[in-house]
């Protein structure tokens, strides 16, 4: 048997995923896995491809960390669920339909399977991104796609700071752990974790002795 540490249980998006689907089927007999997944995959692709187009018109160009800085009411309109509920009602027998659109509880849990999904599916150039939008269209907790926010050369990309930036704006908490190498190929990096409080006074250090040369 396998054995899996706490920090993995906790930050695998895999088994995080797993552990909520389990959940779920346990606690309602009458739910199907089949179903559940295939409800996830439409919603992933169907954001994925919302947010790509949304962004291209918006700012013509893919830019998801713009994107996410818009208000709510604006990517919830972006999202536009009446038309995702249309395509689902075309796809799922009658009781599938209607347990997803009438019952809020199944519902929410199907959407955060959801955002797990999207993180999964972007891997570590979109995920977090993907993952911010869509958390802050749906009221998620911003800290799931902000613990995976690992971009190439970390610290030192630009992107990282663009991403924290909106992550606080939108309401995120500096209290959290981020996972720096968590795409590494290297399983024992996988789970090396950084308070995210630090690594936004290192950024503000070093953004400021930049400032200071330039003077």
């Amino acid at each position: 048997m396998k054995f899996i540490s706490a920090t993995e249980k906790a930050y695998n998006l895999e088994l995080k995923k797993e552990r909520k689907m389990n959940k779920m089927l346990k606690s309602d007999k009458s739910l199907n896995k089949e179903t559940i997944e295939k409800i996830v995959s439409i919603i992933s692709a169907w954001s994925i491809c919302r947010y790509n187009n949304a962004s291209k018109k918006l700012y013509k160009e893919n830019n998801l960390l713009k994107l996410a800085s818009e208000e709510q009411k604006v990517l919830l309109q972006i999202f536009d669920k009446n038309s995702l509920f249309n395509n689902l009602e075309k796809v799922l027998e009658k009781y599938e339909y209607n347990k997803f659109k009438e019952d809020d509880n199944y519902r929410r849990s199907v959407m955060y399977l959801s955002l797990i999904q999207i993180i999964i599916q972007g891997g570590k150039t979109f995920g977090a991104e993907y993952g911010l939008v869509f958390a802050k269209t749906h009221n998620f907790d911003l800290a799931t796609p902000m613990h995976y926010a690992s971009y190439e050369n970390g610290l030192t990309n630009p992107k990282l700071k663009e991403y924290i930036d909106v992550y606080l704006k939108s309401g995120g908490s500096k209290d959290v752990y981020w996972l720096p190498t968590y795409y590494s190929e290297n399983k024992k990096d996988k789970y090396s974790m950084e308070e995210l409080g630090y690594i936004i006074k290192y950024l503000e250090l070093n953004n400021l002795e930049k400032q200071k040369k330039l003077m």
